[in-house]
């Protein structure tokens, strides 16, 4: 079964709240809240992990684990180049977000690095690797307030609404 936006129903937001809060929580305990059975619940977040909607992971704090700095990199490269850039960045285990974006710098990345040391030399030598690199903005996270992954609230509906 092929999902989309258009036919995720209530009880899919339901399911996916209950995810949210506790990805390891129990089938059972999440049928008992919404007042489905287990085997719904089953099939509903299999389908929807099919389909792409859902992805169940295990989100690690980067600082508990000896990863003390977050850079956010701008990065300004030739049109032209755009797709052997990005190719490039996804081979680098320390950049672990990639979008394309808007405005002056059309790509922008996030590099978790052990130590300031390792962040310098991360600039200095990995991305000189990237083709027709014009220019970059380097930004460090000082402390974080918010990193949510939530997108569906407690009511069930989306916080985008």
């Amino acid at each position: 079964m092929s999902l989309n936006v258009q036919n995720v129903d209530n009880l899919d937001l339901k399911i996916i709240t209950h995810l949210q809060q506790d990805g390891r929580k129990s089938f059972r305990d999440i049928a008992e809240d919404v007042g489905v059975t287990e085997r719904t619940v089953r099939l509903r977040v299999a389908q929807l992990r099919e389909c792409g909607i859902l992805q169940i992971v295990g989100v690690v704090n980067p600082i508990k684990i000896g990863l003390q700095v977050v850079a956010i990199i701008q990065i300004d490269v030739e049109e032209s180049l755009m797709d052997t850039c990005i190719e490039l960045l996804r081979g680098i285990p320390e950049v672990r977000f990639i979008t394309r974006t808007t405005g002056e710098y059309p790509l922008l990345i996030q590099v978790v690095k052990s130590s300031y040391e390792s962040l310098f030399v991360f600039l200095t030598e990995k991305m000189k690797q990237l083709p027709q690199l014009r220019k970059t903005n380097v930004m460090v996270e000082l402390q974080v307030y918010k990193n949510d992954f939530h997108y569906i609230g407690s009511d069930g509906k989306l916080l985008a609404e």
